[in-house]
């Protein structure tokens, strides 16, 4: 297993999983039990989301393509 995205926060990382698990990729949250210590702190670095060895490359595509779509500006059109 190798880390494939650091998140900023729980939900964060629960994101990426689901962004993963949607690609047919298997992964898991680690750091997740270190949240209860710091309440709703950012705990950058310390929550990370890792897959098997075998599907790092694509899953560091995958999340690459979400993390592009959230930053993409909105193109939800709404007629008055």
């Amino acid at each position: 297993m190798r880390p494939v995205y650091e998140a900023e926060h729980l939900i964060d990382a629960h994101m990426a999983r689901g962004c993963l698990m949607a690609a047919g990729i298997q992964s898991e949250v680690r750091g997740e039990a270190l949240t209860g210590a710091l309440g709703e702190l950012p705990v950058r670095g310390l929550i990370t989301v890792w897959v098997s060895v075998d599907d790092v490359e694509l899953a560091r595509r995958v999340i690459g393509q979400w993390l592009d779509d959230l930053s993409a500006p909105n193109q939800c059109e709404i007629e008055a």
